[in-house]
């Protein structure tokens, strides 16, 4: 960007580039819009990280309620609980790379990693943990907003719309199974 902002100073002199408003040139803009690129993938980290972490509290509450679930009903352990289990496993992990990890965010979203560590492994989880959870004691299908959320907030547009159309097609499967 620094590059087209020194060739469009040279446009700017000679008075075509005005009315980019309040009398900025055309470089000046673009040099903005690079460091406003930079503090987006700062804004980018910071919300990454919290979204890992809250994945990591939903987990431990999900955990929880299956475990008082098990216990009140005083059976063995189920299914729902190992898949829990299973999903706080990885989102600790998730977080702690979260957290060692320094990398800066391309402004296009998150890597393929980055979206299966962290989307992808919810999509599989809440979809699994609706599809095998038939009794209906908790709706794991709310569960799946925080994904499709997510993959907006990270991701770009088209990632987004994919991700909200697995989760429509994975709502319309359980409902045709059941």
């Amino acid at each position: 960007l620094d590059m087209l902002a020194d060739a469009l100073s040279g446009f700017e002199a000679t008075g075509f580039g005005r009315g980019l408003g309040g009398g900025d040139d055309a470089a000046s803009v673009l040099r903005g819009v690079n460091r406003s690129t930079a503090a987006d993938a700062g804004a980018r980290r910071r919300v990454f990280r919290t979204y890992v972490a809250a994945r990591v509290a939903l987990a431990a509450a999900l955990v929880g309620v299956q475990a008082v679930a098990v216990w009140a009903a005083g059976r063995p352990l189920g299914v729902m609980l190992l898949l829990c289990l299973a999903y706080g496993v990885e989102a600790v992990l998730a977080w702690a790379w979260a957290l060692r990890e320094q990398r800066e965010f391309e402004p296009s979203g998150v890597t393929r990693a980055l979206w299966w560590i962290t989307v992808g492994a919810d999509l599989l989880a809440f979809g699994t943990m609706h599809w095998v959870d038939t009794v209906g004691s908790l709706n794991h299908a709310a569960l799946l907003v925080l994904p499709v959320l997510m993959a907006g907030v990270l991701n770009l547009r088209r990632n987004a719309l994919a991700t909200a159309a697995a989760v429509t097609l994975m709502l319309l499967g359980t409902a045709w199974q059941r």
